[in-house]
This record gives structure tokens, sequence and C-alpha cells, in this order.
């Protein structure tokens, strides 16, 4: 038997002395240099977040581990990419996309699934504001420009209670009427200027009872359903919009079904999670209520049927790319699975694999460890919408 010599990893104080020096060179790093050749410039805020990026460089290759060293680089890189984005934005809008960067950066290090997600989104809400701006401005600079002045309007009243230059925090009936009408101006506007709408990929898909596409509507099922729903809120009018807005979507209603089910405790609009603030019947988090125009406390005052519409925005960007039940609860859950095949692995347990922008496999594991079925220490796709499917089975099946 041969000897094998013991490897042991760094002790306590290896460890804190390895990180008392990254920091040293984190914090004597030359930023100016560094700005000058990539000939980007670090607003003040950002340069905290450069400095801990390097810091945890170097406290990797200190521990010569390759993975946290690429990790570490990757989440700089995506960083400076953000600030490269935004010098080229307005105000507002740089001041909005400071504001969810760091508050998914934040997420980011404390594994915070829901929250980076919600961040995301909220970017991306930044984001569809300056497309249409853009959009109008090759037709109509001036009314882009207007449409400009009503965004910053909007979020220097939400933000700061400032309504046309006054400080109307103490009024806040006031500025809920501002907001109003700043909306509604910018609503009028947009409306005149539709975006091209892309013609849906269409794909045969095969007919499971797993999720389907949705069934013609002469098919037989009760009332479009494949499955007797029922609930205080599952109203005659409720399936009926359920299954208009699914035709919309190209979703077998059943599936929207089962999601609302699952999300919220048995198809419950005024559900709200305590922790996160998600509220509704796909639990929407406050920001995504925010970017389709309403807000958390609105919706849980909604009726079922008053909800749908913003269950519709929401899952109307993905309209046309949604072909089974495990695409459409990714919409809710991870949209990076949407259109992904069935075993595709969302988590990892331990992994660093980034999965999306900066979000690894490990933290989205570490975040929903119950999803993994067969405790096989990953989380696939399927497995995820397994809850789902088992919520839709508690329902009685129609024959």
């Amino acid at each position: 038997m041969k000897w094998k010599e013991p490897t042991f990893g760094p002790t306590p104080l290896l460890k804190a002395l390895m990180g008392a020096n990254a920091r040293r060179k984190a914090q004597a790093a030359d930023l100016e240099g560094e700005q000058q050749k990539l000939n980007l410039t670090y607003p003040d805020w950002a340069k905290g977040w450069i400095r801990k990026y390097k810091e945890a460089w170097y406290t990797a290759e200190a521990c010569g581990d390759k993975e946290g060293m690429k990790r570490a680089a990757k989440l700089a890189e995506g960083f400076r990419d953000k600030l490269r984005a935004m010098e080229k934005m307005p105000p507002w809008a740089q001041e909005q996309m400071q504001k969810q960067t760091v508050r998914w950066m934040e997420a980011n290090e404390v594994g915070n699934v829901r929250e980076m997600k919600a961040a995301g989104e909220a970017g991306q809400g930044i984001r569809d504001k300056l497309i249409m701006i853009d959009h109008i401005g090759k037709k109509s600079p001036e009314n882009a420009k207007r449409l400009n002045d009503l965004t910053a309007k909007w979020y220097a009243a939400n933000d700061r209670g400032i309504v046309d230059g006054k400080n109307m925090s103490d009024k806040p009936s006031e500025v809920k009427k501002a907001k109003d009408n700043y909306s509604n101006e910018a609503q009028k506007l947009m409306e005149q200027y539709p975006l091209p709408q892309q013609e849906p990929k269409k794909e045969e898909v095969p007919s499971t009872n797993q999720g389907t596409t949705a069934p013609p509507a002469n098919q037989g099922t009760h009332e479009g359903f494949s499955y007797e729903w029922t609930g205080i809120h599952v109203t005659a009018e409720f399936k009926t919009k359920v299954l208009d807005i699914c035709k919309k979507l190209q979703i077998n209603p059943d599936d929207l079904m089962a999601i609302m089910a699952f999300e919220s405790g048995g198809i419950n609009p005024a559900a709200v999670n305590r922790i996160s603030g998600a509220t509704g019947l796909i639990q929407f988090m406050p920001s995504t209520a925010e970017r389709l125009g309403t807000s958390t406390n609105a919706l849980a005052k909604m009726s079922a049927v008053e909800q749908l519409d913003y269950v519709y925005k929401y899952f109307k960007p993905y309209a046309g790319r949604i072909h089974n039940v495990y695409d459409a609860y990714m919409v809710v859950f991870l949209p990076i699975g949407v259109g992904k095949d069935d075993d595709f692995v969302l988590g990892e347990k331990g992994s660093t694999e980034i999965l999306a922008g900066k979000l690894t496999k490990g933290k989205v594991y570490a975040q929903n460890s119950g999803l993994d079925v067969n405790r096989d220490f990953k989380i696939t796709k399927k497995e995820a919408g397994q809850k789902v499917i088992n919520k839709r089975n508690q329902y009685k099946k129609i024959k």
C-alpha cells in the first residue's frame, strides 16, 4: 500500500491572513489607470464594488481556487458592461439602473434568488422604456423627448415625492395624482407608436399529460379545461377569462391554473408572502408589479378576474415560446429555463457554474433544495415543474 501525503485546507488563521492580504491588494489597485485603459468611468458608488470583486479574485488566487477566480472576474466584467451601458442612458435611467444593479449585487452576495430575479426584471423594465423612447425618436424626436421627460417626472414623484420640481412628499395623494397623470399621458403617446410585433415561432409539440399547447375549443373538455378547477375565486367569469388569455398566449389553460394554484396556495389573488412581499395569483414581486404599472398593495385588493390582466401582461413577452407546463412554470420561477430541455439543470449543490448573468447553479440549489425530488443534489427543469403538476393532480380530472 502506497503512502499518500495528507492534504489540509488553509487554517482559520491562514484564511484571515489571505483575506487581509487580498483586501490590501484590492485597496491598492490603480482604478484611475484601469479606467483610462478601459476607456470607462467608474462612478463613486461603483468603485467599492470593483474593489470588492478584486478582493474576491485575490482571495481565490491565494487559495488556488481557479473557479473562484473565474467567477470573480465574470462578476467584475459583467458589472463593467452595465456601467458602459449606463453611460449612454439619460439621468433618470442611470439612477434607476444604479438602484437595481446594487440591489442585484447585494442579493447575489447572500444568494437571494428571488430578489435577484426581481432586480433583473426591474432592470429589464427600465431598458424596455428606453427602447420605446428610442423607437418613437426615429419618427418624432419631439414626442420621444416628451416621453423621456414624463418618465423622469414619474420616477422623481415615485422616489422622492417631487412633482414638477416641487417637494410634495408630505402630500401623498397629490403625488399619486401626478404619477397617474404622467402615466396616462405617456400611455397615450406610446399607443401612437406601437412596437413591431414579432411573429411567434410555431413548433409542433407532442401531446402528453404533462402540459401541452392549448386544446381547440371543440375538444369536448368541460369549459375548455381538463380538470375541475374549484375555489371561492374560481368563478365562471374567471374561467372564461383564463381561457381567453391562454388562447392569446398559446398555452394550456390547465397549466396556468395549476401555476396559480401552486403559487398562491389555491388560486388566491390576495395571497402575500410576508418575507418577500410577493403577492397574488403568481406571486408578483413589488418591483415586478411596478414594472407592470401597478403595486402589490393594489394587486391584493383586486378580484381574481381583475388580477388576470396583470398575469397576462407578465406572460405576454413569452407568447409562442411556452410549449409545456415546465416552460410555463419557468416564466414565473426562472425565465432562463423557458425553451430549455426538460432535463436542463437549473441548480446543483455547490456548483459555481453561471446559470444566467451572475447567478450560479449552486445558489439556485441552496435557495430551492426542496425541489430536488430524487435527492441527487441537482434540480432539473422537470423537477421544478413537478410541484406544479402535483398541485394540478389534486384537482379532479374530467373524464
